[in-house]
């Protein structure tokens, strides 16, 4: 089993919380963790600064280009930020936690 990380931002956290829910509850993520973050990015010429969600997801790489798919259907921005990481992870027990969440 291979594991990838998913991170992406959101607006607000009730926006992260409900992708947070249906990720889980449909078993395309082991975790899936919420962070406030301060962001500046470019936006039609100008800088733009404010606070948004960072969720960062943990999944088996099997399952990213649904976890990819269900993000991009329901995020509220015009271009979502979404970039997958490859994960090298150093604990069986943890890898073994993730397969068994994940499985369907």
């Amino acid at each position: 089993m291979s594991l990838t990380m998913i991170v992406t931002t959101f607006e607000n956290e009730k926006q992260a919380s409900g992708m947070e829910k249906d990720l889980l509850e449909k078993r395309m993520a082991a975790c899936v963790k919420l962070s406030s973050v301060k962001s500046s990015y470019l936006w039609k010429g100008k800088v733009v600064r404010g606070e948004e969600v960072m969720m960062t997801v943990i999944t088996d790489v099997k399952k990213s280009s649904s976890v990819v798919s269900l993000i991009k259907k329901s995020h509220p921005y015009d271009v979502p930020e979404i970039i997958e990481i490859p994960v090298k992870i150093r604990e069986k027990a943890y890898m073994e936690w993730v397969e068994n969440v994940t499985k369907n």
